[in-house]
């Protein structure tokens, strides 16, 4: 394990934790805390086991909130933000990444990664209340609601090769509220890895004949915020890595022959095989461009490091409530995911080229 740092940047509220002060909580079924003290006469394995599910409080921004007790153990902290409006698919691919990251260990350990819940009362609400429902039932997520900004879900990656340890979480926020240049909404700045959704129903000449939009507004906040925080000395690139995903391609597929050929190519084995991420990414690139959607490839543009991707977390369009059965699949998911982890490290290159 690795040695706790004295102190650490809180993801929520981008102040500064005294990690080793700060209080130990555990928290009760409806969100009540109480302090955690250690029972007389308990062996390691049952403190330990205890300390699993407790957690540290953090009081910065005038609020009071929750990260795992171990969270400052990790080698890295990787903090991923899904970027995109309102109803661009965000929920739906985020679900579907996580589904597939818990179901497919298998073809994880043989690319040298080991994907555990870092945070088991965050991950049993997400994996019962948006993965069961959506993968298991077909159900058509609710909108995200712009309410408190928390993780959404907080696993624990192991590179098998090296022994690094990562602490993933992600953000998954309301469009409206990555829309507002706000304050308050600090979590942008403490994201280091960024998740952008395109969403073909709204880029012009994609779905619809006529312009009737000019770019994605969450899009422009974001990447000006993190150019703000990060970007003080105006360098031609952000220093953060993102990945495009042009959500939804299910509806482009029989449209272009090039978004239907990365669709056919959803065998486990080639979306575990990074090796083909370039020539996807020129594709996509090449294919937004010639249509004419240069806003929504800002993110390529301006980003140190970037891959674009098409995908579709259900593979068809929802009926009313719920997606039809008879369609209902998901391509291609895991390919960007598996790349951002690439370029954030937590994926290490071998010496004759391949991933681990």
């Amino acid at each position: 394990m690795s040695r706790s740092p004295s102190s650490l940047q809180c993801p929520i509220c981008l102040h500064t934790v005294l990690w080793s002060a700060a209080p130990v909580v555990v928290l009760d079924a409806q969100g009540e805390e109480t302090p955690f003290q250690p029972l007389p006469g308990e062996n390691q394995e049952v403190l330990f086991n205890r300390l699993a599910t407790a957690y540290r409080v953090c009081t910065g921004g005038g609020t009071r909130h929750y990260l795992p007790h171990d969270y400052g153990d990790y080698d890295e902290r990787v903090v991923v933000g899904v970027i995109g409006q309102g109803a661009a698919g965000k929920s739906h691919l985020l679900a579907a990444m996580v589904g597939q990251l818990m179901r497919r260990a298998a073809p994880l350990r043989d690319i040298g990664l080991l994907v555990e819940p870092l945070d088991l009362r965050i991950h049993q609400r997400y994996m019962s209340t948006v993965v069961e429902p959506f993968l298991g039932r077909r159900q058509r997520l609710r909108a995200t609601p712009a309410t408190a900004i928390e993780f959404a879900d907080a696993l624990k990656v192991t590179n098998l090769r090296t022994g690094r340890r990562f602490a993933l979480t992600f953000f998954d926020v309301a469009g409206e509220v990555l829309e507002r240049v706000d304050p308050s909404v600090a979590f942008i700045g403490a994201v280091n890895a960024l998740v952008f959704v395109i969403d073909p129903e709204t880029v012009p000449n994609l779905l619809r004949g006529r312009p009737e939009t000019t770019g994605d507004a969450a899009f422009d906040v974001t990447l000006g915020r993190i150019s703000a925080i990060r970007n003080r000395r105006r360098l031609p690139y952000l220093p953060i890595p993102s990945v495009s995903v042009v959500a939804k391609a299910d509806l482009l597929r029989f449209r272009s022959s090039k978004v239907d050929h990365w669709l056919s190519r959803d065998a486990e084995a080639e979306e575990f095989d990074l090796s083909t991420v370039e020539e996807e990414s020129r594709d996509v690139y090449s294919y937004l461009f010639a249509r004419g959607a240069h806003r929504w490839l800002a993110p390529a543009e301006r980003c140190a490091w970037s891959t674009l991707h098409f995908a579709s977390a259900a593979g068809t369009s929802p009926e009313g409530a719920e997606f039809p059965a008879v369609a209902f699949r998901q391509r291609r998911v895991l390919k960007p995911l598996l790349s951002l982890l690439a370029m954030k490290g937590v994926l290490t290159p071998t010496p004759v080229g391949g991933w681990v």
